[in-house]
């Protein structure tokens, strides 16, 4: 006994020391047992790695793009293209930076717990704080879904996510966020085109268009939306317009305000409202939104909710394709402005500079009487 003992003291004895060290290894947390059958790693400091390699990405394509601007010889739409792109990376960066920061910042805490529970055995307790902070971790790193702007990540993204949620035993109320960026995917001769979930808008290119900062675009992406009733059709057409302060007296008389953000060509005067399904609103919303404050300080959104009696209101209308035309366009705006449609039309102001988490659709003489 006493030659294990000094043994064991001064680290002679291999197979006792081998033992001790695989004891540790094996509750050590970072360590899961599906890392042993799968090539990629779910410890915490991987979860950091992979954030600064998706960083690194976003980086290095915004210095591809400052090189270009440098070395090639470029249209001046191309030119406005690729810094309306740098602008727009560079607030994805930033945001994932916030990511990135946050999840070191867990780190650290996730190692003082760990380096505490060797002291106390490990015990219940320490593991429930550990599980804790794992879920605190998942929950900044599932913010990645909803950041992200490159379609090519986002699979990336999400099977890695899935790994995580795997190997850390996270519960299944949370859910992985949906993404409601409007992408700019093209630019040509004053025309850009726009991405947001399936939707696609072409939008006409301003001279003093603004960049939502990431603060905006998280208080957008955070808005709730809600109605007066219960809307009985699977469908709506829905009607954005931008405005300035000025602009805003038009509404006293109609919501129905000209569009100076989309693209159509200059003889079409006709009155058009997208086809939006109910399972989809949320995401058309908050995608043009981000597109129509970045172009003026107000959005008008006006919502049609085609009930039969409605329809028979309206009167005579073309279906083409995901778009409405309301062919008596002036009898339209003068019902509008007497009420009678009540709950079947819909209208929403929203303010750039105040971006509220909640906002409601009212009638449209409700509207006036709130806003005038």
């Amino acid at each position: 006994m006493a030659g294990k003992f000094w043994s064991w003291l001064f680290d002679l004895d291999d197979s006792e020391s081998n033992t001790e060290q695989e004891n540790r290894t094996e509750n050590m947390p970072q360590v899961t047992t599906a890392q042993a059958s799968s090539g990629v790693r779910t410890t915490l400091q991987d979860a950091e790695n992979f954030i600064a390699e998706l960083q690194s990405y976003y980086y290095n394509d915004l210095q591809k793009m400052r090189t270009d601007l440098l070395t090639q010889t470029l249209s001046a739409s191309d030119e406005k293209f690729i810094n309306k792109k740098i602008k727009q990376d560079s607030v994805v960066l930033s945001q994932i930076d916030e990511i990135l920061a946050s999840v070191r910042e867990m780190q650290r805490e996730y190692h003082a717990i760990w380096g505490k529970s060797i002291y106390s055995f490990y015990n219940e307790i320490e593991k429930a704080k550990l599980k804790i902070v794992q879920e605190k971790v998942y929950k900044i790193i599932i913010r990645l879904c909803e950041v992200n702007t490159k379609q090519e990540l986002e699979n990336i993204i999400i099977s890695r996510i899935e790994k995580y949620k795997e190997d850390w035993n996270i519960s299944e109320d949370i859910k992985l966020p949906k993404n409601y960026n409007a992408v700019l995917i093209e630019s040509n001769n004053g025309i850009e085109k726009y991405r947001f979930g399936n939707f696609y808008k072409l939008v006409k290119e301003g001279s003093n268009d603004k960049v939502l900062t990431s603060k905006q675009l998280k208080q957008i992406r955070e808005i709730s939306f809600e109605f007066e009733d219960r809307i009985p059709t699977n469908n709506v057409w829905v009607y954005v317009a931008d405005a300035t302060r000025l602009q805003l007296n038009f509404m006293r008389r109609t919501c129905i305000i000209n569009k100076t953000w989309e693209y159509k060509s200059e003889d079409d005067r006709d009155l058009y409202f997208d086809v939006v399904s109910l399972e989809d609103l949320e995401q058309y919303l908050k995608g043009i939104l981000q597109i129509v404050l970045s172009k003026k300080t107000y959005a008008i959104i006006s919502i049609v909710i085609p009930t039969n009696e409605m329809l028979r209101f309206i009167g005579q209308i073309e279906q083409l394709g995901d778009k409405v035309k309301i062919c008596r366009k002036y009898r339209f705006i003068l019902q509008e402005r007497s009420g009678v449609y009540g709950n079947n039309l819909l209208t929403l102001r929203v303010d750039r500079r105040h971006i509220h988490k909640k906002l409601k659709f009212l009638s449209y003489l409700q509207f006036r009487k709130l806003y005038f």
